[in-house]
């Protein structure tokens, strides 16, 4: 099966009619990349992950006092 990324434009939107070649390439790589960002986060102990968890609120947290 093949997917197609297109986006719907105007009639007279600058190179309507042409069609893109996607480079399979970078399809392989980016499927590459993410693989193995799913296995760095299934081997990644529970206390750490939880600890990233925690951080990341806390951040979040900080820059909502920064907004305010």
């Amino acid at each position: 099966m093949e997917v197609l990324d297109a986006e719907l434009v105007d009639d007279d939107a600058p190179g309507v009619g042409e069609v893109a070649v996607s480079d399979p390439a970078a399809a392989v790589f980016q499927a590459l990349d993410t693989d193995a960002k799913d296995h760095l986060n299934r081997i990644r102990p529970k206390k750490t992950r939880d600890g990233y968890a925690r951080d990341w609120e806390a951040w979040q947290e900080f820059h909502g006092w920064l907004a305010k």
